[in-house]
């Protein structure tokens, strides 16, 4: 299992619905970077004490809104020295929108999105959306752009993952 040396913290905030879905990629991105950190929220409390837990500093969220920026334009900016962590929001499209909207508006919090990106490879799962990235899809494209970190590892997990998979042939994606 090829272990992936983070130069920054990475922490994800993952919706409770999502902890036990069985398709859910955090588990694969924790087994290739074990020092991730994953906030497990339930409530509107939850978000606080997570946002509270996180290191302090400021925090590049990756999550595509009406106050990100594209990565593309400032991917010089986010670096160890100026960001204490990457932060990824897991769960649906309905759940992750409903963890960011209550995301506060403060000032250590900085929005991110994928201007240009690849076309995403997690077929097990379905959505409508053409920008949609699995959890562990956007980490190694953050990586990728940030800090020129293969995405090779995590995208070979994610494939022998889907490779294993036993469900339905209605809940893939592109079939």
């Amino acid at each position: 299992m090829p272990v992936i040396a983070s130069p920054i913290q990475i922490h994800v905030l993952q919706h409770k619905r999502e902890r036990s879905n069985a398709k859910n990629t955090v588990r694969l991105v924790q087994l290739a970077i074990p020092d991730l950190f994953v906030h497990c929220i339930e409530n509107d409390e939850d978000i606080v004490n997570a946002i509270e837990a996180l290191p302090s500093g400021r925090l590049a969220v990756f999550y595509p809104c009406e106050r990100s920026f594209t990565l593309e334009e400032k991917h010089e900016d986010i670096t160890p020295a100026l960001y204490a962590a990457l932060v990824f929001i897991d769960g649906s499209w309905k759940q992750a929108g409903g963890i960011a909207r209550k995301l506060p508006t403060d000032k250590r919090l900085d929005f991110f999105h994928f201007n240009s990106i690849p076309s995403s490879r997690y077929t097990i799962r379905h959505t409508n959306k053409e920008y949609a990235l699995s959890t562990l899809e956007a980490v190694a494209v953050a990586l990728d752009k940030l800090f020129d970190i293969s995405q090779h590892p995590l995208l070979a997990l994610l494939d022998e993952f889907q490779n294993h998979w036993q469900g339905p042939t209605s809940h893939r994606r592109h079939v």
